[in-house]
């Protein structure tokens, strides 16, 4: 009887041995790169909201200390009442919307003049590629009842707000000694989806 010897091939075996290698050395580079631009995302991603978290704030301040030109509003009896040029900021006319709403001046009345004014003042100050939102609240702890308002370029509805927006709130006090409680002003700011 014969025996086969099977004799290895030297050069087949390092071949082989050359090809794990290399599947080896590729699977640990590509999982570097992948975790490597995974971080670079996520920090780019921190970044971008932290700028937009920055170019809000500014942007809220820039738009609550300007002062509008010419504004308006309809009182009860349908009366217009004219602001003085460049005499009221844009944060002073919230708080007296508020504070007319609460003695009973329909919302409508504000529409074609402070609201109108103030979105045409924001949309100058903010850059393309933005959208805003301003919600302010009162609610006279006395009577209970809760006035807003909202002024927007995009959006009818808070409940329309996008998950990803920057904002910012704060209280301020009214103007009547005999409203009591503060208002909440919030400030939100988001980029365009499209």
């Amino acid at each position: 009887m014969r025996r086969l010897k099977l004799v290895g091939n030297k050069w087949g075996q390092s071949a082989l041995f050359d090809a794990i290698m290399f599947l080896i050395i590729m699977l640990l580079a590509s999982m570097i790169i992948y975790t490597y631009i995974a971080h670079a995302f996520r920090s780019q991603e921190i970044i971008s909201r932290e700028d937009m978290m920055e170019y809000a704030e500014e942007t809220r301040h820039a738009l609550m200390q300007s002062t509008l030109n010419h504004t308006w509003y309809f009182d009860k009896a349908g009366n217009n009442i004219s602001k003085p040029p460049g005499s009221t900021n844009v944060h002073y006319l919230l708080l007296e919307e508020l504070s007319l709403l609460d003695d009973g001046v329909p919302a409508d009345n504000f529409a074609e003049g402070y609201e109108k004014h103030i979105n045409k003042t924001a949309r100058m100050l903010i850059r393309s590629g933005y959208h805003y939102a301003i919600h302010a609240t009162y609610t006279n702890s006395e009577t209970n009842d809760t006035n807003w308002i909202l002024i927007s370029d995009t959006i009818n509805n808070i409940s329309e707000l996008p998950d990803e927006r920057a904002s910012f709130s704060w209280n301020a006090s009214m103007m009547k000694e005999e409203q009591s409680g503060s208002a909440t002003i919030v400030f939100y700011i988001w980029r365009d989806t499209d």
